[in-house]
């Protein structure tokens, strides 16, 4: 893949960031979606954040503790130079293979992935989701790698049985939630499942022996590609009710204490504020 316009560039460890508008002006468009693709062929990388805008750049993760950022820059690169058209790329459209448990739930899609082959007909790395899916309201599209396959969701606790994942593109959005669900309820081997918009979180409890992680991952990805996306956020429903006695300083304080401590697990910016006369 070959780039004039490219810059790279390391803002923190474990961090390469790499500018372009060649690249990352447009985030649908297929060279994005390629360049996604060959990077997640260096099994060094974790996940890719592209934000487009007037500096549109890229950002690769990675373990600096496992990796080093020499051993990591020569991987990326050696993919990157890679031919797109040995990998079979210009006749991949997103949807034209199955997950190979289609006989098995009766899902004859693709799941929404791009999945590359070679010349010899094989697949050549790993599938790709279409990037609507891992977008959040911003702009920023963000790929993790579960497995091997990179998608928007992000698992938060690998175990058999439940699987919870999270991804930002269904923060306030129950209308998504809505289609995640009538597609899960039609899978074979989900026993259960619940959704919420608020905490951008999916949790699904399924049998192991029927549908891999992998391609739980798909099913959800499917359901967001074939998904409208509603333009607009849901409005939010503010609870209040009478405290049986006013706050105090000190627990004001310890409330003020813990929400700064604990500020980064909300999934949404935030701040807290005290009622000027009802404390």
């Amino acid at each position: 893949m070959s780039c004039t316009d490219l810059a790279v560039s390391f803002p923190a460890r474990g961090v390469i960031r790499l500018s372009s508008h060649t690249l990352f002006g447009d985030t649908d468009s297929p060279t994005c979606r390629r360049f996604i693709e060959q990077v997640f062929q260096a099994e060094e990388v974790s996940d890719v954040t592209i934000t487009a805008g007037d500096r549109p750049h890229a950002e690769l993760r990675y373990c600096p503790k496992t990796w080093t950022l020499q051993s990591v820059v020569n991987r990326v690169a050696s993919f990157l130079r890679q031919d797109p058209e040995a990998n079979g790329h210009a006749a991949a459209n997103g949807h034209s293979t199955t997950n190979g448990h289609a006989a098995a739930n009766g899902h004859a899609s693709s799941y929404g992935r791009i999945v590359p082959h070679t010349a010899e007909g094989g697949p050549s790395g790993p599938s790709v989701a279409v990037l609507s899916v891992a977008r959040n309201r911003k702009g920023v599209v963000r790929s993790s790698r579960p497995v091997v396959a990179p998608s928007g969701w992000q698992v938060k606790l690998d175990r058999p049985g439940r699987l919870p994942l999270k991804n930002p593109v269904i923060y306030r959005k129950s209308d998504l939630c809505q289609a995640i669900e009538r597609e899960l309820m039609t899978v074979l081997g989900v026993e259960k499942y619940k959704t919420g918009s608020i905490t951008c979180s999916v949790q699904v409890d399924n049998d192991p022996r029927e549908l891999t992680r992998d391609q739980m991952v798909e099913i959800l990805d499917s359901a967001l590609d074939n998904a409208e996306h509603p333009t607009k956020l849901d409005k939010l429903d503010h609870y209040t009710r009478r405290l049986r006695r006013p706050i105090d300083g000190p627990t004001r304080a310890a409330i003020a204490n813990e929400y700064s401590r604990r500020r980064h697990e909300i999934p949404v910016p935030t701040e807290l504020q005290w009622h000027p006369d009802r404390p």
